[in-house]
């Protein structure tokens, strides 16, 4: 204390010093009135608060400062500003001591306060160490009351309190001898009834009345804490006495049911010997329909009263729904008349004029189309008529049959197509010779060379038609090269810049990672723009079109969906647009010569572009559907081939 006293009296001293260093500063060295006296106010104040009356001395002799400053340094000036300036300062100095009393009184009062509630932080802290002390597992009661008396005396660590806990004749208590009389004294009950006592107690001069208070609360809470254990664990004993009673009555009982278990079974091993060939024969006949490959089911009433899980596979829908519904539920909608009148006259007795095998379309889950092989047979079920019906799925052998009529029918189309071509060729060849003639025997005659050039441009035009027809039947005379398929995008997207639809907008995504490809770029190029043409009458205003090329490899799986294609790595272009699209019925037949709607080009554009890429190796099909736009997508063989 006596250090801090002096430090305040050299803080008090520089500052008075400096204010008096101000004075002559500003009265005698600036020559002014004036003078800075807000850093008066810091020794004024901090001498109040610091000494209280006594303390207003130096604003006192601030202010005789600075009269005296004012008299010296600058008489003729108003003395006036300096006499109210002075007086503030003793005023702002009465008024600090007035307020000390009450600043201090404050400050006291939350120092006890601080010092209350770190109390009964600590003492909340003992209880909920005491009652973690429940959640160890397995620690004896003992212990639990050991514990419990050292957390109490850490509770009060700033005062030498002493704990100690008596039950059923035992005493808990550390191991320091209690020296201190004991002031408090709170009985332990468990089950309304006292089972124990809790004493705690410290040294007469060194009492306080906070302390007291909780002391007493703090033991009486942990009083009734203990009393919940010993509860508890009196409990916990009689449910372990109950449990192990429980478990000799469970032992018991089970050499009953033993004794009589083997009873039983010796009267089932007789039943198991009748009963064990019908659950073979069910077990053999539920292993057949459940892991048949083929879809079985029971239709009576026209109700499915039986199905295997082959069947949920096929139509894509659980058992449970399956059941008890109307099989012509799952029938395409034009099949199920013939459906429902077959089933209808089997179940008559009319089988000799029906067919016991047939095809038809089913609707499986999310709308699929699938086509399926019916063998029905007329049988008895449940005491009335049914049908036993095996169905097997022949939708990719359906496809296939599509596919390969499909290029029998452009094999046969390209053979007529060829043989068209070469005997045009041949007229052709005449009639463009003669009128080369007819113009050459009279050069001078301007109707001859008129209408000379009118029927050549038409030989023409019938010779390029030809072209198409020929490419078409992949009898085409090639100049193969290696080229890339980017390159010609862009020389076809330059041309088609110059002529083309400015309403149409066309874009590209070229992939950096294409291999070269050995071909006719005449020809490639024609049915690029035969696609591109195609494309641009299926789209109206505003339309876009994207061409896109990529690298691809198709291996053996995939070359089953690409008939006469072989697996490897390929160089492709699709070329899409968000035109209106066309069902399927109309997309099996783009590739024909002269095949033309609204929503395709006219003539042998894309028949030749199908002869083309065909006699280059490669594939060319088309995805559609109405409304969607459409795709299409030509693959080509690498150069080298790999």
């Amino acid at each position: 204390m006596e250090k801090i006293g002096h430090a305040k009296w050299v803080i008090i001293v520089a500052l008075v010093a400096t204010a008096a260093l101000l004075t002559i500063y500003f009265q005698g060295f600036l020559g002014i009135e004036t003078v800075f006296t807000h850093f008066f106010y810091i020794p004024i104040i901090l001498g109040a608060l610091w000494w209280g009356r006594p303390g207003m001395s130096i604003a006192v002799f601030l202010g005789v400062i600075l009269l005296t400053g004012h008299w010296f340094y600058r008489p003729e000036y108003s003395v006036y500003k300096d006499l109210f300036r002075s007086a503030i300062f003793i005023l702002v100095s009465a008024v600090v001591v007035l307020l000390r009393s009450r600043i201090r009184s404050t400050e006291i009062s939350l120092q006890n306060q601080t010092k209350l509630l770190e109390k009964r932080v600590r003492s909340l802290n003992c209880l909920y160490d005491i009652n973690k002390l429940r959640e160890k597992s397995k620690i004896p009661l003992g212990e639990v009351f050991l514990e419990t008396a050292k957390l109490l005396e850490r509770a009060f660590a700033h005062k030498p309190v002493k704990v100690r806990i008596q039950y059923e004749g035992s005493l808990y208590e550390t191991k320091t001898v209690a020296t201190h009389p004991m002031r408090i004294t709170s009985a332990i009950e468990a089950d309304g009834r006292p089972v124990g006592v809790i004493e705690a107690g410290w040294t007469e001069n060194d009492s306080e009345q906070e302390d007291f208070v909780m002391v007493r609360e703090l033991v009486e809470s942990t009083a009734r804490r203990l009393g919940k254990v010993i509860e508890h664990e009196k409990v916990r004993s009689q449910l372990d006495q109950h449990h192990l009673h429980l478990e000799d009555l469970v032992r018991e009982r089970t050499e009953e049911l033993n004794a009589a278990n083997c009873r039983l079974r010796e009267e089932i091993a007789e039943r198991e010997k009748v009963e064990i060939s019908l659950r073979d024969s069910e077990k053999q006949y539920r292993k057949l329909i459940e892991n048949a490959d083929q879809a079985i089911y029971i239709s009576q009433n026209q109700l499915i009263r039986f199905a295997n899980p082959a069947l949920a596979t096929l139509t894509g829908h659980p058992i449970e729904r399956l059941m008890d519904l109307p099989f012509l539920d799952f029938v395409y909608p034009e099949d199920r008349p013939m459906i429902a009148d077959r089933y209808t006259r089997r179940l008559a007795g009319d089988t000799a004029s029906l067919p016991n095998q047939y095809a038809f379309r089913i609707l499986a889950a999310g709308g699929e189309i699938r086509w399926v092989e019916l063998d029905t047979v007329l049988i008895q079920w449940q005491g009335g008529p049914a049908t036993l019906n095996f169905l097997q799925d022949v939708t990719d052998r359906k496809r296939m049959e599509a596919a390969m009529g499909q290029i029998r029918k452009m094999e046969a189309i390209g053979i007529l197509a060829g043989g068209i071509a070469h005997q045009f060729n041949n007229a052709l060849a005449g009639i463009i010779g003669n009128i080369d003639l007819l113009k050459l025997s009279s050069p001078g005659n301007p109707h001859i060379k008129k209408y000379g050039d009118t029927a050549l441009q038409c030989a023409q035009s019938i010779a390029g038609l030809t072209q198409q027809l020929l490419a078409y039947a992949r009898g085409g005379k090639y100049q193969s090269q290696p080229h890339s398929l980017n390159v010609l995008v862009k020389e076809v997207l330059q041309q088609a810049a110059a002529t083309g639809d400015k309403r149409i907008h066309i874009s590209t995504a070229l992939s950096p990672d294409m291999p070269m490809v050995e071909v006719d770029i005449v020809q490639i190029r024609m049915v690029i723009v035969a696609v591109i043409n195609n494309a641009a009458e299926a789209i109206g205003e505003d339309g876009h079109i994207r061409i896109e090329t990529f690298r691809t490899n198709i291996d053996e799986a995939a070359a089953e969906a690409f008939t006469g294609l072989p697996p490897g790595v390929y160089a492709g272009v699709s070329i899409m647009d968000d035109g209106k699209g066309m069902p399927e019925e109309i997309r099996q037949h783009v590739f024909e010569p002269f095949f033309t709607t609204k929503f395709l080009g006219r003539g042998m554009g894309m028949a030749a572009a199908y002869g083309i890429v065909k006699n280059h190796g490669g594939y060319i099909y088309v995805d559609s559907e109405p409304g969607r736009g459409t795709v299409v997508h030509i693959l080509l063989p690498p150069f080298p081939a790999s």
